[in-house]
Parts: structure tokens; C-alpha cells; sequence
């Protein structure tokens, strides 16, 4: 989880990032240099999207914490349950597996797409410039819907087994 001051400073540079790619877009456009004018303007909707998507997964680790510390106080002051280290089950590493996976596709395929996208642009291909940056705004997208939905998925069972009162070794 990040830190709320690191979280604070990393919106507003990417808050800046995206006024200043907005700007050149706009002066670009002015140029008639359409490329630039396009990327510009795709990194400024990917730079708010990453901007709405950082305090969206704050607060659903703030949420899901607060919800932790009401569950466990109620428990305690019910009957003691003994704090033990649980082994992760293969289904939670399966989860763990598939958000490296995903986060290093992501991480590939951003570029690529780009470059790809560059490349048909400088040959003055507007359609793969638009079809590569589409492909890349919606690899973004459904990349970061799978690990959010991942996250909430991981939180909500470890929610279960404190309401439960189930541990993991218990299980296994």
C-alpha cells in the first residue's frame, strides 16, 4: 500500500504530465502534425485514467482495512483467536501468479503497442496508428480491471475467514 504523501505527489505529477501532454497535443494539432498530435493526446487519457485509477485502489485498501480492524475488534472482544502466519493456499498463489502474469503482459505490450503505433504513424497509416493505440488503451483498461478485481477478490476472502473465524491451516 502506498504511502498517502508518495500517493499525493504521484498525482499531481501525473496530474502535470497530463496538462503538459494536453498542451503539445493542442500545439501540435495547431502544426497539423497529426501523429504527435495523436499520441499526445492518447497519453494524456492514459495519464488521467492512471490518475482516477490510484485513488480507486487506495480506497479500496483503506476500506477493506477499516472493515478488517471493525471484525477483528468485535472477535477479540468475543473470544480470543490465536494470530497465526497462514500458509498461502494454491489458490491464492494461483491469484499471486496471475497478477505477475498480467502486470508483466501489461508492462510489454504498452510499448509495443506504441511503437507499433509510431511506427504506421511516421508512414502516415492513420488507421494502424489508431488501431495500435486503441489496442494498447484497451489492454490498459482490462489489465487493470483484472488486477483490481484480483485485489478486492484476495481482501474479501481474508475478510471471510476473519468473519468465519477459520484459519488457512485450518483448512488445509
Amino acid at each position: 500500500m502506498l504511502d498517502l504523501r508518495v500517493a499525493r505527489i504521484a498525482l499531481v505529477l501525473l496530474f502535470a504530465l497530463s496538462l503538459l501532454q494536453f498542451i503539445v497535443g493542442v500545439i501540435a494539432g495547431l502544426h497539423q502534425d497529426w501523429m504527435k498530435m495523436s499520441i499526445y493526446f492518447f497519453g494524456t487519457v492514459l495519464s488521467i485514467v492512471i490518475c482516477t485509477i490510484i485513488p480507486v485502489g487506495r480506497r479500496i485498501d483503506v476500506c477493506f482495512s477499516h472493515m478488517e480492524d471493525i471484525i477483528s475488534e468485535r472477535i477479540d472482544s468475543i473470544k480470543p483467536v490465536p494470530k497465526t502466519t497462514p500458509n498461502p493456499k494454491p489458490i491464492r498463489m494461483a491469484s499471486l501468479v496471475i497478477e505477475k502474469v498480467v502486470s508483466i503482459f501489461m508492462v510489454i505490450s504498452l510499448p509495443v503497442h506504441l511503437s507499433l503505433g509510431i511506427f504506421w504513424g511516421s508512414r502516415e497509416y492513420w488507421l494502424g496508428l489508431g488501431i495500435h493505440l486503441s489496442a494498447c488503451a484497451i489492454t490498459v483498461f482490462i489489465c487493470i480491471g483484472v488486477l483490481m478485481s484480483l485485489r478486492i477478490d484476495t481482501l474479501s476472502k481474508h475478510l471471510m475467514e476473519l468473519i468465519c473465524g477459520e484459519s488457512e491451516k485450518d483448512k488445509l
